[in-house]
């Protein structure tokens, strides 16, 4: 772990800015349910933050593009952490398991 990931104040800032970018861009993409809440506090053991979505109404079939458009918005944090840290960690695995899950549903199903 390099001394900048040590800092608890760099970490936070961190974490605010790979979860607005996922905000940005869940909010930008077509289909993608709206952004209800942004939280950097760690849950548990495994969330160190979330951006949670809500859809806005039932929904029974979802095309392609807008699938394609969920896992966007699961891989922004990635991007965002990667441009920011030239570096990634598994701090976004959840999102990484989710769009994986996702894709896997495009295939199979």
């Amino acid at each position: 772990m390099t001394n900048i990931c040590k800092n608890p104040a760099v970490r936070i800032a961190a974490g605010i800015i790979v979860a607005l970018f996922i905000a940005i861009v869940a909010s930008s993409l077509p289909g993608t349910d709206p952004v209800k809440m942004i939280s950097i506090v760690p849950r548990g053991i495994a969330a160190l933050g979330y951006t949670m979505q809500t859809p806005t109404e039932d929904r029974f079939l979802i095309n392609k593009s807008e699938l394609l458009n969920r896992i966007s918005a699961l891989l922004g944090g990635r991007a965002a952490e990667e441009n920011i840290f030239e570096d990634i960690s598994t701090g976004l695995h959840n999102d990484l398991a989710r769009a994986t899950g996702i894709a896997r549903s495009m295939v199979k199903e």
